[in-house]
């Protein structure tokens, strides 16, 4: 109601200029400008406020085979949120209501919530996984005598069997997720850059600061690995 409202003010206006009736036209021309300064944080509270983006971050508790049964509609998805409402911020103030509330339902089926949680239980495993071997070169090393032991040819299966086997792969599945979702979010995002609120904005620096362990924490990782089976040599 508010782009249709300024979409026809400046025509209304003109008209009651014309038929000479000046304190009408003032004041929609006063409530224009007003409806003008708040649009971006209309519109802000709309889209990224609004309970379909709030259903895009959210996730139920299980996740299957994430992110296996999803997508790439997520992106035209997203990257149409910011083609449309881009240009009501810059004087266009054209709107299709049918065509938004169908993006905004599109919106609203996105895996965004469950990438996030797909990543903190990740890095959740990966910290206490390099917690534990860390602890193991100072107390207890597997090879003391730099010699191959019974305890690091059992590591070493295991990183084959479920690291490298499982783990990784499922990592560079969630890094092309995490590119497929988070570019058109950080441009729709960007949209809103002079509106945004202070909250929104923490949350985003958090979001951004869990999708980047997913390189950082597998990183990580490897080097424990490394570091632990450094001194034990082949037999």
């Amino acid at each position: 109601m508010d782009l249709e409202f300024l979409d026809l003010a400046p025509a209304c206006i003109e008209l009651l200029e014309i038929r000479g009736d000046t304190e009408l036209a003032d004041t929609i021309r006063v409530a224009s400008d007003d409806r003008k300064q708040a649009l971006p944080s209309a519109v802000f509270a709309a889209v990224l406020l609004g309970t379909e983006w709030r259903a895009f971050w959210h996730a139920d508790a299980t996740l299957g085979d994430y992110p296996r049964q999803t997508s790439s509609l997520v992106e035209q998805t997203v990257t149409s949120l910011s083609a449309m409402t881009a240009p009501w911020l810059n004087g266009d103030w054209s709107a299709d209501n049918r065509t938004f509330e169908l993006i905004l339902s599109d919106v609203r089926a996105g895996d965004g919530g469950e990438l996030l949680l797909a990543t903190s239980q990740l890095v959740w495993a990966l910290e206490g996984a390099n917690a534990l071997l860390t602890k193991t070169q100072s107390e207890r090393p597997l090879c003391p005598f730099g010699q191959p032991t019974e305890r690091s040819e059992t590591l070493k299966r295991v990183v084959q069997q479920f690291f490298v086997t499982n783990v990784q792969p499922w990592v560079v599945s969630l890094r092309r997720r995490a590119e497929l979702i988070h570019e058109p979010t950080q441009r729709l995002e960007t949209v809103f850059a002079d509106s945004v609120t202070q909250p929104y904005q923490d949350w985003v620096l958090a979001r951004d600061a869990l999708l980047l362990q997913l390189t950082q924490m597998t990183r990580q990782h490897v080097q424990a690995l490394q570091a632990t089976l450094k001194g034990c040599q082949q037999g």
